[in-house]
C-alpha cells in the first residue's frame, strides 16, 4: 500500500500532532508499505527531501490570515497532480490541512476539532483573538474535508463526538487512537525522584500555564521543600508572559523554562519523566495528549486536567489524578497529596505504566490505521492499478 500523509504540522516534528504522523510514517514503512508526507513549507518552491524512507515534500505557505489554509492548498493541488499516481490513498491530519481535490480515497483523522478548540480558548492576547477571528474560515475547511473523505477517523472518542455539529454520526468515525515510541514503555522507572514538577508541551494560550503559575506559589507556600523546581519543558508564544507571571508570583527560582527538546535527544526527555515526581497536563482542551502517554509510559504519577483524550485514559485515583480544568487551587491540592505520599506515586506510576502497555502502542495504533485504509479501499473498489 502507498499512503500519502497530509500535514499542517511541521518536521522534524516539535509538537504531538507531528510526531503522531512521523510515528505513523515510520509504523507504516516497518510494515512494508511506502509513504510520503506532505507538509508546510517556506516562500521557497516545493521541495522534496527523504528521512529513514519516507518522502517529505515541503509545499510553499504564506502566513497570510486567515486564508494561509487556502493558498497553501493551492500549492499542495498542484503536487498532487503530480504526484498522486505514486499513492493508493491520501490520509490529511488536522488541524487545518488544505480541502484538498484529488481522484484518489481520502481519510481525514481529527486531532481536535477547530470548534472544539475555539470554544475552549478564552480571548486573552492577540493571537487568542485571531484564533476567534479565524474560526469560521477554519470551520469551513474542516466541512469540506468532512465531506470529501471517504473515511473519517480520529485519536478519542470524545473527538468523534465533537464532530456532530458537522452532520457527522460519531458512529462512523473510526478511533485510531494514539500512541507511544518505544523509547517510552523501554525506560526503567527511578525510585529515586527528584522534587520536579513536569510539564511538557507547547507554551501557548489553551495549556492551562497561567493557571500552574498560580498554583505552584500555593504549593511552595505550603510545601516548604526548597528543593521543589517547577520544569517546563517547549517553547512557544506565551513564554514571555509567563516569566513576567513567574516574577509577580515570586517564584523565579522555582521554575525552569528549558527549551523544547529536539527529537534526535528524545533520551533526555526520557530520563526527565524518570526522575521527577510528578508530571502535570493543566489544559483547558487536549484532543489525545501525546506527552500525557509518554510521562505515563515512564512510570510517572500524572495529574491531568478533566479534558479531551485525558478523560479516556486516565482513571482519577487508579493510574493518576484529574482535576477540573482552570482551577489552580484544585490543582495545588492535587500536588500538595502526591507530592507527600510516595506510595501514592509509586502506585500510579505502576499503574499508568501498564495502561499504556496495554493500550497506547503504535504497533496496536498502526493496525488500526492500516485496517482502516484497506477497508476504504475495498469497500470503495479501489485499487493500486486504478489508482496509479
Amino acid at each position: 500500500m502507498r499512503v500519502c500523509l497530509i500535514t499542517s504540522a511541521s518536521f522534524p516534528p516539535e509538537e504531538g500532532i507531528g510526531h503522531h504522523v512521523w510515528n505513523l510514517a515510520q509504523q507504516l514503512e516497518c510494515r512494508g508499505h511506502q509513504v510520503g508526507i506532505i507538509t508546510r513549507g517556506g516562500l521557497a518552491p516545493t521541495a522534496l527531501e527523504h528521512r529513514d524512507g519516507i518522502a517529505i515534500w515541503r509545499a510553499p505557505f504564506v502566513a497570510c490570515y486567515p486564508y494561509h489554509v487556502h493558498v497553501h492548498g493551492i500549492f499542495v493541488n498542484r503536487l498532487l497532480e503530480r504526484i498522486e499516481g505514486q499513492y493508493d490513498l491520501l490520509n490529511a491530519h488536522t488541524p487545518l490541512p488544505p480541502a484538498v481535490h484529488t481522484s484518489l480515497p481520502l481519510v481525514t483523522t481529527f486531532h481536535s476539532p477547530m470548534r472544539s478548540d475555539t470554544a475552549a480558548t478564552h480571548v486573552s492576547d492577540l493571537r487568542t483573538l485571531a484564533m476567534h477571528l479565524q474560526a469560521p474560515v477554519a470551520q469551513q475547511i474542516e466541512a469540506a474535508l468532512l465531506r470529501r473523505s471517504h473515511r473519517i477517523t480520529s485519536v478519542a472518542s470524545w473527538v468523534a463526538e465533537a464532530l456532530r455539529p458537522y452532520g457527522v454520526d460519531p458512529a462512523m468515525v473510526t478511533v485510531t487512537g494514539n500512541g507511544v515510541e518505544a523509547c517510552f514503555l523501554a525506560s526503567t522507572a527511578s525510585h529515586e525522584r527528584e522534587p520536579i514538577v513536569l510539564y511538557v508541551g507547547r507554551l501557548a494560550a489553551g495549556k492551562g500555564l497561567p493557571e500552574l503559575v498560580r498554583a505552584a506559589r500555593m504549593v511552595v507556600d505550603r510545601h516548604r521543600d526548597p528543593a521543589l523546581r517547577f520544569v517546563l519543558i517547549g517553547q512557544g508564544p506565551l513564554l514571555p508572559r509567563l516569566h513576567d507571571l513567574v516574577r509577580e508570583a515570586g517564584l523565579q527560582g522555582r521554575f525552569d523554562f528549558r527549551g523544547a527538546i529536539p527529537a534526535a535527544r528524545r533520551d533526555d526527555l526520557v530520563r526527565l519523566y524518570q526522575t521527577a515526581s510528578a508530571f502535570v497536563l493543566p489544559s483547558h482542551h487536549e484532543g489525545m495528549s501525546t506527552v500525557l502517554l509518554e510521562a505515563m509510559a515512564c512510570g510517572m504519577p500524572v495529574i491531568s486536567t478533566a479534558v479531551g483524550g485525558a478523560l479516556e485514559v486516565v482513571v482519577d485515583g487508579d493510574n493518576g489524578v484529574l482535576v477540573p480544568p482552570r482551577d489552580p487551587g484544585m490543582l495545588a491540592e492535587a500536588l500538595l497529596t502526591l507530592l507527600g505520599d510516595e506510595p501514592l506515586r509509586r502506585r500510579l506510576g505502576r499503574n499508568a505504566r501498564a495502561t499504556i502497555a496495554r493500550h497506547y502502542t503504535w504497533d496496536a495504533v498502526g493496525a488500526r490505521y492500516v485496517a482502516s485504509y484497506e477497508g476504504v479501499l475495498s469497500e470503495r473498489g479501489w485499487n493500486r492499478a486504478e489508482s496509479s
